[in-house]
């Protein structure tokens, strides 16, 4: 029987950190070693582990959360850490992604599961809920219309991988355009197949083939694709 893959749970509210320990104690492929509440108990844990995937909330009653994140180093660097949290401002994403998280998923957000998240993980994954995504975006978005800088060099790069970047681009179907578009401009997948009338797995294998046509892992990387060979505009 294949080996579990295992999962270190950090959420101080009680009925947020049974229900993650509900999701991943209910699937076939994943095992909770330890669901902590606080930071220390955290580091405890990864004293203890060395799990997978970490879930981890930020705001936590004795620290923030993302702490431990830079705590998994050496042995621990195999450990992916999942931020699953209520915040959406753009602070407190952009510092999660600068510290090394893998990925940034809303508590309630209903576009994406956290068995979904963990699945994405070990795929290779970066799960982002759409809102936080469309965040990340715009901040990118935003740098580069005000860096002449970053647009000069952003162009010398488009210049110096046309033919190999041009290929994956003109690789896509006009439907996987369509629905590239839809992801930069923040739709979720079900939202994407209900406005174009298709299935909702009809648009999760179109969204699996646009990442595997352009090389990219998560909607922010499928987004500046996107923006940077003109499929969407600079805003």
């Amino acid at each position: 029987m294949q080996n579990k893959f295992s999962v270190v749970v950090l959420e101080d509210e009680l009925t947020t950190r049974e229900r993650l320990v509900r999701v991943i104690t209910s699937s076939e492929q994943f095992t909770c070693l330890a669901a902590c509440e606080t930071l220390a108990a955290g580091r405890r844990a990864l004293d203890e582990f060395t799990p997978d995937i970490l879930l981890l909330d930020i705001d936590l009653p004795d620290g923030n959360g993302l702490e431990l994140i830079s705590y998994l180093e050496g042995e621990r660097a195999k450990t992916k850490p999942v931020v699953v949290t209520v915040f959406e401002d753009s602070r407190h994403v952009m510092e999660a992604i600068s510290v090394g998280a893998a990925g940034y998923v809303l508590k309630d957000d209903p576009s994406i599961s956290i068995e979904q998240a963990l699945l994405m993980i070990l795929e290779g994954g970066a799960p982002i809920s759409p809102a936080i995504a469309r965040q990340i975006l715009l901040k990118f978005k935003d740098t580069q219309a005000t860096s002449d800088d970053a647009t000069d060099e952003l162009s010398s790069e488009v210049a110096e991988d046309a033919p190999e970047e041009h290929k994956k681009i003109e690789s896509l179907t006009p439907r996987e355009r369509e629905i590239l578009v839809m992801v930069s401009d923040g739709f979720t997948d079900k939202e994407i197949a209900r406005e174009k009338n298709i299935s909702y797995y009809t648009v999760t294998t179109h969204v699996k083939r646009i990442y595997q046509k352009l090389s990219v892992k998560t909607r922010v990387e499928a987004a500046r694709q996107a923006i940077k060979h003109g499929i969407i505009a600079q805003t």
